[in-house]
């Protein structure tokens, strides 16, 4: 799955954060500018947490479609995706 993970399809512009994540409250900017500062706490936490796109694996006649962070929810919330989606990712590498 994170093989497939590596290689998202459907990108889209934004990125999608972890809404199950607690973040950290420190977020600093870079001085006279309003943009994070990328050594910040909430930077580092964020850029282990969100992802754009998805990624697809075929089960017989269907297509699963689930988000990047799909192992994210896994590793870190104990999501137990179905076991027709597991077989498909299986047998997809």
């Amino acid at each position: 799955m994170k093989s497939l993970a590596s290689r998202p399809v459907e990108l889209y512009r934004g990125k999608h954060i972890c809404e199950v994540c607690k973040p950290p409250d420190i977020i600093r900017f870079l001085p006279d500018r309003k943009v994070i500062d990328p050594d910040c706490p909430w930077m580092k936490w964020a850029s282990q947490r969100w992802s754009n796109g998805e990624i697809r694996v075929a089960h017989e006649k269907v297509v699963f479609a689930a988000p990047v962070l799909i192992v994210h929810y896994i590793e870190e919330h104990r999501y137990l995706p179905p076991a027709e989606f597991l077989e498909a990712v299986d047998n997809a590498g």
